[in-house]
């Protein structure tokens, strides 16, 4: 796990403004690849990021998580669903990752979340023994599932094909 440093901290050591490293880390702003770096550099020798200010900051980033065996845009529930969620989160201002993951690996995953690249997640399966939801409630990151699991406390969003079934049989019966 790494620790926080305050932006504060960070420039002091470096001896850089707050707003230089700010800039360097969002992305937003003309600063060198050289100083870049050199940021990059003493968080990864501290073992460190740098919180933000309040905590409540957003990177306005949403992850779509994909299992990587899908072609899940050949299917039209899932195409319309995500259509759903493009028009969404454009709306408010977000933007989706698209993240491919193998079975339990979390280290994309970890990786975002390290880097406060994403605000939240959007799986596209559960799979038993699955740790991907049991990692984001322990780190308390809000996410949903497209899909079900049989666990109240996750919001899951699914179609009831079964109940579709009978409803459809009845009316041809």
């Amino acid at each position: 796990m790494k620790k926080e440093i305050s932006l504060a901290e960070a420039a002091q050591e470096l001896q850089l403004s707050k707003t230089t490293i700010s800039r360097a880390l969002s992305g937003k702003g003309r600063i060198g690849k050289e100083t870049q770096d050199r940021i990059a550099r003493f968080l990864e020798e501290q073992n460190a990021v740098v919180k933000t200010r309040s905590g409540m900051e957003k990177s306005k980033n949403i992850a779509i998580l994909f299992p990587a065996h899908a072609i899940v845009a050949e299917t039209p529930f899932f195409q319309n669903c995500l259509d759903g969620v493009y028009a969404y989160c454009s709306q408010k201002g977000y933007d989706l990752f698209y993240v491919s993951e193998k079975d339990d690996d979390v280290s994309k995953l970890k990786q975002l979340l390290d880097r406060k690249k994403v605000d939240g997640f959007i799986l596209t399966h559960y799979q038993l023994g699955n740790n991907l939801v049991q990692y984001l409630q322990m780190k308390k990151v809000p996410f949903v599932l497209i899909g079900s699991i049989d666990d109240d406390s996750v919001i899951q969003v699914d179609s009831d094909h079964k109940a579709a079934g009978i409803e459809l049989a009845s009316m041809l019966l």
